[in-house]
Order: C-alpha cells, then sequence, then structure tokens
C-alpha cells in the first residue's frame, strides 16, 4: 500500500529524520514492512517520525533491525542538525563524531 508522510515543518529528532529517508528509499510497502518486521503499528511509525513518539528501548530496537542499523535507538534521543529534505549524514561520520 502506497502511503504518505506527514512530517512536522521542524525535524523533531535525528531518529525521525533517518527512519524517514530510510521509507523513502524503501519505496511502496515500506511502511508496512517495516510495521511487521519491527511489530509495531503503521500509526506508531507516523508518531515516531511526527516526533509525538519516542521509541524506548525494545521498539528502538526493533526498529534498529529492521532498517538494518540505517536507524539507531539513540538516534530518537538527539536533535538533528539538518532539515527533512537534507540527507542524513553518512553512519561513519556519526561514530567518529560520538
Amino acid at each position: 500500500m502506497k502511503r504518505k508522510m506527514h512530517l512536522t515543518a521542524k525535524v523533531p529528532n535525528a531518529g525521525a529524520h533517518r527512519l524517514a529517508w530510510w521509507l523513502g528509499a524503501q519505496g511502496d510497502g515500506a511502511f508496512d514492512a517495516l510495521a511487521s518486521n519491527a511489530m509495531i503499528d503503521t500509526a506508531m511509525i507516523d508518531r515516531i517520525i511526527a516526533g509525538q513518539l519516542l521509541p524506548g528501548h525494545e521498539i528502538g530496537l526493533a526498529v534498529m533491525q529492521a532498517t538494518d542499523g540505517a536507524v539507531m535507538p539513540r538516534d530518537f534521543y538527539r536533535a538533528s542538525d539538518r532539515g527533512w529534505f537534507e540527507r542524513p549524514a553518512a553512519r561513519e561520520v556519526d561514530r567518529m563524531a560520538a
């Protein structure tokens, strides 16, 4: 099923930013595939991207596994230094800055 992301004016956190980009790169069916693989509801994914919900440890790990590490649990607790339309920094750069 094709879904649209409803993005807020400001990126709420780095995890939401990375997740939105990951979903966009996956194409049609990404929301449903992520929901199935992470065992969460698609409405929860919407709320995570909007910044209305910060995933706890279990959900954060499930998202990390479902995205093959593109989105890490700690990303949701860090501010994003980029706008929605700017590609997230490469993960290697992130590790060096940590």
